[in-house]
């Protein structure tokens, strides 16, 4: 056990260092942690009822740490649905490389709770799914959902999973599972990533869904400084079908990164900019 948790130590260390909750507009159901304290009669309560009380409270307080549910409308006027996940210890013989748990996720017509219209098998750490949002991550009028997958100390990954209307249920999505802190524009249909790798040095990529498949159409780079304390800037634009180097020029860095190459490099932060 010991050695499974340092595993689990090195992976996110060295997630940190590798550059790898969201997020405005999230629904986030609130967790309830008003649990009633046990009543007692002037002491006539003994030693042992009050540690099964302590004992009851205590199998509360974990059952919520390992569950999350919320409900998600997909919009078509047809489908609303509620969706549990809960972690539960890996049964004997399965692996969990980086993980602690299984997540189980099921997934209920929210007209009837009988029994799930779909299940969805996944991994976790501790309570990393907890951290989850709905939104139209493919920009196609529908309702999706995702949740926090990896986490290090800078940047974090999300499992992705996509309404789709002919199969009537949700299809993961490996691309957008790639992009670390994503971000949605809906009026843009852009989802934008962001990769710290440093204080200084990180990444920005923008995509695009091209003829259906997730296209990273626009890629900034801030490098890390050299031992004169210069800073390499880099742009690549989605041209022709293909990414193509358009900037690249040093700058000295600084803490609010001021000076005439780094306004020319900042330019192309706007997709509608495409040099002078």
């Amino acid at each position: 056990m010991k050695a499974k948790r340092l595993a689990i130590v090195i992976m996110l260390l060295c997630l940190g260092l590798l550059g790898c909750t969201t997020n405005g507009g999230k629904d986030v159901t609130e967790r309830n942690n008003k649990i009633e304290e046990p009543k007692t009669d002037d002491g006539s309560n003994s030693e042992k009822e009050k540690t099964e009380n302590k004992a009851d409270q205590n199998e509360i307080e974990t059952s919520e740490d390992t569950k999350e549910s919320f409900t998600i409308d997909i919009g078509d006027g047809k489908h609303s649905f509620k969706v549990v996940m809960e972690a539960k210890p890996f049964e004997d013989g399965e692996e969990g490389e980086f993980f602690d748990s299984a997540l189980n996720i099921s997934i209920y017509d929210i007209n009837d709770l009988s029994s799930p219209v779909q299940v969805i098998e996944d991994k976790t750490l501790d309570s990393l799914f907890k951290d989850y949002e709905i939104v139209d991550a493919n920009f196609d009028g529908y309702k999706d959902f995702c949740y926090v997958h990896i986490r290090g100390n800078a940047n974090y990954y999300c499992r992705f999973w996509i309404w789709d209307p002919k199969s009537g249920k949700f299809m993961e999505s490996p691309d957008l599972s790639e992009i670390s802190m994503p971000q949605f524009d809906n009026d843009l249909k852009v989802v934008k990533g962001y990769w710290r790798s440093s204080a200084a040095a990180n990444e920005t990529r923008y995509y695009k869904y091209i003829d259906g498949k997730l296209t990273c159409v626009r890629y900034l780079e801030m490098g890390n400084p050299d031992g004169e304390g210069m800073q390499t800037l880099i742009v690549e634009d989605y041209v022709e079908g293909k990414l193509v180097e358009v900037f690249r020029e040093k700058a000295l860095l600084t803490e609010e990164y001021e000076g005439e190459v780094y306004d020319r490099f900042f330019k192309w932060l706007d997709l509608n900019y495409h040099g002078e």
